[in-house]
């Protein structure tokens, strides 16, 4: 393929659809993953006479949930790959 002929295929509309709807979808899987992880968030209080207190969270017990999400993002993932690369069922 020529350098002009690839300039005129990333151009197209379905390319560029399908780039978006695979970033996209590798967004929502580093999100997932992300997810599997603990949250815990920090701040400060000041209760009284100007000391400092410390707030803290943490969610630890969602693991599998979050294990769950990812595993089918990433199949969605691969179904969009796949539909971007030509494949498709025949009938």
């Amino acid at each position: 393929m020529t350098r002009a002929g690839a300039a005129l295929l990333c151009r197209r509309p379905d390319i560029l659809q399908a780039e978006r709807e695979l970033a996209a979808a590798t967004a929502r899987i580093g999100v997932a993953i992300a997810d599997r992880y603990p949250k815990v968030t920090l701040g400060l209080s000041a209760p009284s006479a100007g000391a400092l207190g410390g707030i803290g969270n943490a969610d630890i017990f969602s693991s599998e949930a979050a294990r769950a999400t990812s595993d089918a993002l990433l199949v969605d993932q691969q179904v969009q790959l796949f539909l971007a690369l030509g494949g498709g069922w025949e009938s």
